[in-house]
Order: C-alpha cells, then structure tokens, then sequence
C-alpha cells in the first residue's frame, strides 16, 4: 500500500505528500523511488492515488482529464475560464473510476467466459439463472482496489478535498481541513488531529503534513521513506519541496518530534516556494 495526505490553510494554499513506492498486487516484490503518485486532473486540481496495484491509477486519471474536458469546452465565461468546478471535478473522477472498474472487472471475471457485460445481461434476459448470478455478483463485488484523495480550488478560491473509493464513491470530508489515505491514514490524521491545520502559516503546514508522513514509516505498512512534496495555490501553480529540503524537515522532526518547527526551516521553505512562483514575493513570513 501507501500513503497520500492534503491539507489546506486559510491563505489559499493545498500542500500535499505522498511516498513513491510502488506495487502490484503480490504478485512482483515492491519498488521504492520508483513513481510520483500526484497528477494534474484541472488547471486547479491535483489527485493523489493509493492502492495495492498501481495499474489502474494512470488510465483512470487519464480518462478523468478527459471527461472534465469534454464537460468544460468552449464558450466559457471569463469568470470560467481558469477553472472547473468541484462538480465537474466530482463528476469526471466518479465516471472515470465506474468505467475503469467495469473494464478491469469484465477482464477479469467475463473474458475466461468469452463474455461482454452486454452478453451477461442477455443471460439474464434468457433465463440462465446460476451462471448470471454468479457471474454478476462476482461483478458487482469487483474491487479495483485503488483510491484517490483530490484536492483544489474553486472559482472563488477556497481549498477543496474530497475522496473517491470502489466503486467510484465520492466521500466528502467536511469542514476537516486535512486528510490521509492508504495504509497509514490512521496514523497520518492521528498526528494532524492534534494540532489545528487551516490556521497555521504555510510553511507550517508543510512541516506538520511532513511529519504526518514519516510517522507512518514506522510501521509495518508497506509504505516507503522516499517523500514527495507538493504546494499549490490558489491560482493552480504548483511547487516541489528538494530532497534536501525533505531530509532536513526529517532530521528536525527526528530530532525533537513534540516541537513546532524552527524558524530557518520555514524560512527555507517559503523561500523554496517563492522562487517557484507559488508564494507571492512580497510574502511576509509570521512567526
């Protein structure tokens, strides 16, 4: 498995971590530092991906970004024009999960049979009771094993995140301001639950995310050390953390795991997110 954390603050700002282990279902032994688990859905939109078996996270993404698309072709207002909505967002992740799911269903279950889902259901329309009942319950129970934790902005510049799980269900998080998913979400929002999130400076939140991340390597959870680390803001422009800069929040977090971060280490990392044009230049640092 593996982990997936965002979390949002006040300022307008999504920050996000993922390790980079990959797998593929038992069947190959695990691979460390071998993929970044983050991708573009929108302009404004970031997936990240958890799942015993990397296979269908690619396409489905894939067929995501087309489906929003499609949903956002021209004309478009000026208002319009920089973003999608989060119900376009919802919509396209949902459909492309039920489609990818049926596809990875049918190979698995239907083409040992040589039969389509539409054949199915023609068994069930001829009356073949046992067969299409064990087949199509065989079907409805698929899971792709696989999931998403999106995350962006609206047209009026409030972070969002919400997940999407078998069999293309959109669950919501509410007014949380985080969330974690993959083996070690327990762990991961037992650490974010302690301490306020969407209040915090933004280097801040970048520090409490990443150490919400290496709590979970400690067990024995199939997630790996190597960290990406993500920023984007309000307006889609997105910056990535060194592995410098992850190994000295590491250390510092090694070091002293019960105290907030120090000034240099936030100092670094907002200077690290304003020469990427994600923090204004003007940014004031508050301590």
């Amino acid at each position: 498995m593996t982990i997936g954390i965002a979390a949002r603050c006040n300022a307008g700002y999504v920050v996000m971590a993922s390790d980079r282990r990959i797998s593929f279902g038992g069947a190959i032994p695990a691979a460390d530092n071998q993929m970044i688990k983050q991708f573009n859905v929108g302009r404004r939109w970031q997936a990240l991906f958890a799942g015993d078996d990397i296979g269908p996270a690619i396409p489905l993404i894939q067929r995501a970004r087309d489906l929003l698309q499609e949903r956002n072709r021209p004309p478009l207002t000026p208002k319009d024009e920089d973003f999608e909505s989060e119900r376009d967002v919802k919509f396209s992740m949902r459909e492309a999960y039920r489609i990818e799911r049926l596809e990875y269903a049918s190979d698995k279950i239907l083409s040992p049979s040589n039969l389509t889902p539409e054949e199915l259901k023609l068994l069930g329309y001829a009356g073949l009771g046992s067969e299409f009942t064990i087949l199509n319950r065989a079907l409805r129970s698929f899971d792709l094993g696989i999931e998403f934790l999106v995350c962006g902005f609206d047209w009026r510049g409030f972070g969002k995140i919400f997940m999407v799980k078998n069999p293309g269900r959109i669950q919501n998080i509410g007014l949380l301001d985080y969330w974690a998913i993959g083996s070690g979400a327990n762990i991961a929002l037992a650490h974010l639950v302690t301490r306020p999130i969407g209040i915090l400076p933004i280097a801040e939140v970048v520090y409490r995310v990443c150490e919400a991340k290496f709590s979970t390597e400690s067990a024995d959870l199939g997630i790996g050390a190597d960290t990406t680390v993500s920023v984007m803001n309000r307006h889609g422009l997105e910056g990535h953390l060194s592995e410098v800069e992850i190994r000295t929040i590491r250390q510092e977090w090694e070091e002293s795991k019960q105290k907030r971060s120090s000034s240099d280490t936030r100092w670094a990392i907002e200077n690290r997110l304003k020469d990427q044009g994600v923090l204004p230049m003007n940014f004031r640092h508050i301590d």
